[in-house]
């Protein structure tokens, strides 16, 4: 499984999550699946990148699920997993990515 994402705020097409860090629920953004305004984020240690101590949302870092269930694991009072994240298992996390993928896409082509 890979960690390999598309880091935010690089020129580059992609990164590799090393860590998470920690969680938290952001109020002021609508979560595209729930509806509700609670967005899970996370803090992450990017492999080659400097620290940059900025929040993620969690759809962003759908493809390093071994990351965050291991963060969870480890730290079970902090915020999450997301509950699209809960129903799958380690040998399911690749259909969690590509579901969250498809039912944003299918939400935002409503809007």
């Amino acid at each position: 499984m890979s960690s390999l994402i598309t880091h935010p705020l690089s020129t580059e097409a992609e990164w590799e999550v090393e860590e998470v860090l920690n969680s938290r629920v952001f109020k002021g953004k609508k979560d595209p699946l729930t509806g509700k305004r609670e967005y899970l984020q996370y803090m992450v240690k990017w492999r080659g990148w400097p620290d940059d101590r900025k929040w993620y949302d969690w759809d962003d870092l759908v493809g390093c699920p071994a990351l965050i269930a291991a963060f969870h694991r480890t730290y079970r009072s902090k915020p999450g997993p997301h509950e699209s994240f809960k129903k799958y298992t380690s040998e399911t996390w690749d259909a969690w990515e590509k579901d969250v993928e498809d039912n944003i896409a299918a939400r935002l082509a409503l809007c």
